[in-house]
């Protein structure tokens, strides 16, 4: 059921999460603030369940091969990294579904980045040569890496926003930079 819905999931997150409007979402980072609530809530009911059913059901490479067939853009596989990795955690924030009584906190025992990291690697794989437009979405894809403290693979990602006179939009330039100082390289 979920499955036949992979394309229409990644389009419905992606409306909501990176608007065409080009904003930066307040929520993004935000999850348990009250005022952001009925947005988590209601990204939650539509994307949570078939997130947690596609991270049981597959391994990463069988869900790479699963997403092709459904015929995903270069873009739309970086969303669908973007959902494995934000979904578990954005629904531990609000104690959402199986995350209810769960400490929202203590992420790295309710979450596992494994999956999520062995997935977005593949996919960025795939997108090398590819090119994706919106910083805001490969900041988020770096997300992933910054997650896992994959640092370097995270600044590779972010200098792909880079503009054509060298510079970085300001979004990117944040991520890099906190990238960087966890990885000891700014002082």
């Amino acid at each position: 059921m979920t499955e036949a819905n992979m394309k229409q999931h990644v389009s419905e997150f992606r409306n909501v999460w990176f608007p065409e409007s080009g904003e930066v979402q307040k929520f993004w980072f935000r999850a348990r603030d009250p005022k952001f609530s009925t947005i988590m809530i209601a990204l939650c009911e539509k994307h949570a369940h078939a997130v947690s059913e596609w991270l049981k059901s597959y391994t990463a490479s069988a869900l790479i091969k699963y997403a092709e067939k459904q015929n995903l853009s270069y873009e739309e596989f970086v969303i669908l990294a973007i959902m494995l990795d934000q979904m578990p955690r954005n629904a531990l924030a609000i104690g959402f579904g199986e995350y209810q009584g769960k400490d929202a906190f203590d992420v790295s025992s309710n979450i596992s980045n494994e999956f999520s990291l062995q997935f977005a690697r593949m996919v960025f794989d795939k997108i090398r040569e590819a090119s994706i437009s919106d910083h805001r979405v490969l900041c988020f894809l770096s997300l992933i890496f910054r997650h896992s403290n994959q640092f370097a693979e995270a600044r590779a990602i972010l200098e792909k926003a880079r503009m054509n006179d060298g510079s970085l939009p300001p979004l990117a330039e944040r991520f890099l930079t906190e990238t960087s100082k966890r990885d000891n390289l700014v002082s």
